[in-house]
């Protein structure tokens, strides 16, 4: 029950992170007078475990402010000028008729008639043509002007939803420069091609949504059909699918292997970790992965295990890696999912 205190208290302490900005003294006051409360009065119980939420709290607002910083690109947008942005795909990318959406993180820019590149942060909404199709975890040279969200966008909803997922530009059709992918999105890639040359369509995009996490390939009349019937949630990877997987490996590896030796316990770590890597960290699958893996401690120290706390701290853990997820629809949806299944 105190873990999950705990890690709902952290929680809290991330919210109220974005909508309170504390200067660095008053959030390190913040934290110590709560941990001298807790050591001066540590035989009371009260005290101790009230200075401890305090502590976790503040612990909460200052790790917001550290991870989620001002986007120094946004000072590009708007001035009529090209720069060149070198960033990572951060997810895949998105279709709309002869159109696609690019999330691009940005990680350095310099303006295109200079020669020095400088650090940047924040990310960038590129409008692009379908072919060549980029995928996450692509490294990409683009070349264009940056317009602000307030000025490309006019759905004040999808603005604020951007703004809130840390976009602070849009560039429309820029000069795109492939530069290289990493050796896991590099085989998610092959694993994905294999799938389509196996398989007709549309079995061949769908198997590559439902075994590797990418969507973007199903074709719009397939997306539109489960869409209407209320089945689009079939097509996501999702905790069952992590389940699946780690429970086939865990029984094979524990059979193979035996129990005498924590053989069959790394395997099936490595495993649910490299899978959910390769479909891209979705929430619902990072939840899992994190929840898998702590069933999987608690088993190697022969402690009791419990689905609740687990999850708490999985929420706790998602949160304080990418505070911007707290946000993220699947994220929530996922949690509430399964903590009324709990």
């Amino acid at each position: 029950m105190r873990l999950i205190s705990l890690s709902l208290v952290w929680v809290t302490g991330i919210y109220i992170g974005s909508h309170v900005s504390l200067p660095l003294y008053a959030s390190i006051t913040a934290i110590a007078l709560p941990l001298i409360v807790a050591l001066l009065w540590h035989k009371r119980q009260a005290f101790l475990w009230g200075g401890l939420c305090l502590i976790v709290l503040f612990s909460g607002i200052g790790c917001y402010q550290w991870k989620v910083s001002e986007p120094t690109l946004q000072s590009f947008n708007d001035q009529e000028i090209e720069v060149e942005i070198k960033g990572v795909v951060a997810r895949d990318p998105e279709f709309e008729g002869t159109t696609s959406r690019l999330s691009l993180s940005a990680k350095e820019i310099r303006i295109k008639v200079e020669e020095e590149w400088q650090r940047v942060s924040g990310k960038v909404l590129i409008y692009t043509r379908v072919f060549p199709s980029y995928g996450q975890g692509d490294s990409l040279q683009v070349t264009g002007e940056l317009h602000s969200l307030s000025q490309s966008i006019k759905n004040p909803d999808y603005r604020a939803y951007l703004t809130e997922q840390g976009f602070s530009s849009t560039m429309s059709y820029p000069e795109i420069e492939f530069i290289q992918t990493g050796w896991l999105f590099s085989l998610r890639n092959r694993l994905a091609e294999s799938l389509d040359s196996a398989l007709h369509e549309p079995q061949g995009s769908l198997s590559q949504a439902l075994l590797l996490g990418i969507r973007s390939h199903i074709p719009d009349s397939l997306r539109d059909d489960f869409r209407s019937s209320g089945t689009a949630h079939l097509i996501a990877i999702s905790g069952l699918h992590m389940v699946i997987l780690a429970g086939t490996v865990f029984s094979s590896a524990a059979w193979v292997f035996g129990r005498q030796r924590p053989t069959y316990i790394l395997i099936a770590f490595a495993t649910i970790w490299t899978y959910a890597l390769l479909t891209g960290m979705q929430p619902p699958a990072f939840r899992a992965a994190i929840m898998f893996s702590l069933f999987l401690t608690a088993l190697w120290l022969g402690r009791p295990q419990s689905a609740l706390p687990s999850l708490a701290l999985a929420a706790a853990i998602m949160v304080g890696i990418d505070p911007s997820v707290l946000w993220d629809v699947s994220f929530q949806l996922s949690f509430v999912a399964v903590t009324g299944l709990i």
